[in-house]
């Protein structure tokens, strides 16, 4: 065979004719480049990958021996290369990172190619997934907030994983609610209990204001209205009655017990002792205002406590406080007890008090006899309409006995050992008699006058 026979025979690596000249044809519209190609590996198809742009191998999935040969210098047109990396001194750069979806693949010619990768992900069957074995660790599902509700799946089935995650949520939910709402009843409780404390420290200081200014100003009510202007005048006389027997006596009684001035000034008073009513006896505390008399008899829990009346019926308390519920007593026992309490009360209001309105508030009986003794005798009436009668010792000029009549009740009163009381003379012991039958003894220990008291509330 000539050497020209070689030269056109065709080539033993098994591909035909047909195909050397669709490679030269393929040659011929620039597809590939004969040049570009490594020295000794023949021109084929199937050399080339077109999908993936690499070297695949020969026709049996074989790549070719020893590594892809270097690509040809590049051409820089006449200038001199780029320093190599590391050069004068400089460390490379570090290669780039690449994004999980790309990679580096060859040419044929062996140039690294970056390529990025389509992923397509497969469908799983639900019910695969319910029956996967224990064995098999379920995939992580991102955790959410107990806050945020999922909403419920519908049209497809979920895993156990995914009912018991929403099962967890729910749950949370819940807790949170829960905590929500106690913090909620925590606020309210704090709240209730500061305006709690509030209304007391209020209240304390209401009471507090309302203690002093009795203390520093009496109440208006309980000071006798006649004192008026005079009874801040230095040595002014508080007797404004005009001369008359009756009212001369009266004055003369006010001189024995210690002094018209005195016995003026008095608007209030306090007392303890004891009643003997038959062979029962029991210890009293009294307190006294404008001829009202708030009078507790006993010891508590078993005491009696009063509301008496110089001038009208009383009333006994069903509880300590004058505003509460209360019965009122017959003529009898209120007769009883008001003789017991009160002394001078109704001559008092008559002297210091109405005289504005009545200067000649006495009547004078003149002497009368008593039990083989005669007294200075005057009556007069209260608003009431009682009837009341004062005898006085002609030499003392101190009472000795008063008689009460009223509308279904007569009382009399027997004045006895005249005992100083910060100042001024009152009868300690007081026998009393209702009816003309003898009720009982009552026995003063202690008496003080112009406390600025008040009654239980």
């Amino acid at each position: 065979m000539s050497e020209t026979d070689a030269k056109n025979s065709p080539p033993d690596n098994g591909d035909s004719g047909d195909e050397a000249y669709e490679d030269e044809r393929e040659l011929k519209r620039g597809v590939l480049d004969e040049f570009s190609r490594p020295a000794g590996i023949p021109l084929n198809r199937s050399d080339v990958n077109p999908h993936l742009r690499s070297v695949r191998g020969n026709m049996h999935g074989v790549p070719p021996f020893g590594p892809p040969p270097p690509p040809p210098p590049p051409n820089f047109y006449g200038y001199p290369p780029p320093p190599p990396p590391g050069a004068f001194g400089y460390p490379p750069p570090p290669p780039m990172p690449l994004p999980e979806n790309m990679g580096i693949e060859y040419d044929e010619n062996g140039n690294p190619v970056v390529v990025e990768y389509e992923f397509e992900e497969e469908e799983i069957d639900g019910s695969a997934e319910e029956n996967q074995p224990d064995n098999i660790p379920a995939r992580e599902i991102p955790f959410e907030k107990p806050a945020i509700m999922r909403e419920p799946l519908k049209g497809r089935s979920i895993s156990l994983n995914d009912a018991s995650l929403l099962s967890k949520q729910r749950k949370g939910a819940e807790k949170a609610s829960e905590l929500e709402k106690q913090e909620r009843r925590d606020r309210q409780r704090v709240f209730f209990v500061r305006l709690f404390f509030f209304l007391i420290f209020m209240s304390a200081i209401t009471v507090g204001a309302y203690f002093i200014f009795h203390m520093v100003a009496p109440q208006q009510e309980i000071l006798p209205d006649n004192l008026g202007p005079n009874r801040n005048l230095a040595g002014k006389n508080y007797w404004n009655l005009e001369s008359s027997k009756p009212n001369n006596v009266v004055m003369r009684f006010y001189e024995a017990l210690g002094g018209v001035n005195k016995c003026g000034a008095v608007y209030d008073k306090m007392i303890w002792g004891s009643f003997h009513v038959g062979i029962r006896i029991e210890q009293f505390y009294c307190i006294e205002k404008r001829g009202i008399a708030y009078l507790k008899v006993g010891v508590s829990p078993h005491e009696n406590i009063f509301l008496l009346n110089a001038e009208g019926k009383a009333k006994r308390l069903l509880s300590p406080s004058v505003s509460g519920d209360s019965e009122v007593m017959g003529w009898a026992e209120t007769e009883a007890l008001n003789g017991l309490i009160f002394f001078d009360e109704p001559l008092h209001k008559a002297a210091f008090v109405d005289y504005m309105s009545n200067r000649h508030p006495f009547k004078d009986l003149g002497h009368m006899t008593y039990n083989g003794e005669v007294f200075d005798a005057i009556e007069f009436q209260t608003l009431s309409g009682a009837k009341i009668t004062y005898f006085f010792d002609l030499k003392t000029g101190l009472a000795s006995y008063k008689f009460v009549e009223q509308k279904d009740a007569a009382s009399r009163v027997e004045y006895q050992d005249y005992v100083e009381f910060s100042g001024i003379k009152l009868p300690r012991v007081r026998n009393v008699f209702v009816n003309e039958k003898p009720y009982g003894t009552a026995i003063f220990d202690t008496i003080k006058f112009n406390r600025d008291i008040i009654f239980p509330r």
